[in-house]
């Protein structure tokens, strides 16, 4: 389910924004959460719920980190 396109661009500027961020972290969710993107209510309560209450991320990195681990 996870086959969203990253951007092939070189500029460190577009590489640290919000959108290439998002697809990157998109990316990177365990794929029980990733397959809920079909129904939009349970998909962001199920985000939510992970990333808000099981466990507390500090940084995009640490988000990457732990999803890498899984």
């Amino acid at each position: 389910m996870k086959c969203l396109h990253v951007p092939k661009v070189n500029l460190s500027a577009f590489q640290k924004g919000v959108y290439y961020m998002c697809i990157k972290g998109f990316n990177t969710l365990p794929n029980w959460i990733a397959d809920l993107v079909q129904n939009e209510m349970k998909y962001l309560g199920k985000l939510k719920s992970v990333l808000m209450m099981e466990e507390s991320f500090y940084s995009v990195i640490d988000f990457l980190d732990y999803c890498g681990t899984l």
